[in-house]
């Protein structure tokens, strides 16, 4: 049973498991109730030719990204990048603060852009 191999493959060490009853269970519900969201993130994510794309960039210890917020940082003047969330280290994402909240060691940025503003943005993470 699906169900209970799960606990146990965590159980040996994986840091994730994909269980794909629930993938597909995800993306039907989406589908139905968010048909153009979900055709956007496959497109965003799976096609090769949509202008932007997605991209994680988490933060180093002493980058000059800490303690400053997305204001400070003017991240989409400066990149032509754009902050749609941070993951912070307890697995929080934050939306709502983004302008607000300081940046801290560890926090994982998600932005969407060209492969040029990414790249900039990419630049000015790795301190």
């Amino acid at each position: 049973d699906e169900s209970e191999s799960i606990p146990k493959l965590h159980q040996v060490g994986a840091d994730r498991v994909v269980n794909p009853y629930e993938i597909g269970g995800y993306r039907m519900a989406s589908l139905a109730t968010q048909p153009n969201v979900a055709d956007f993130i496959d497109v965003v994510v799976h096609d090769g030719t949509f202008e932007a794309t997605l991209r994680e960039f988490r933060l180093p210890e002493g980058c000059a990204f800490e303690g400053k917020t997305i204001d400070d940082l003017s991240i989409r003047g400066s990149t032509g990048a754009v902050v749609l969330t941070v993951r912070d280290q307890q697995d929080r994402f934050h939306t709502d603060d983004l302008d607000r909240r300081p940046f801290t060691a560890g926090d994982v940025i998600i932005a969407i852009g060209s492969d040029g503003s990414l790249d900039k943005l990419a630049e000015l993470v790795s301190c």
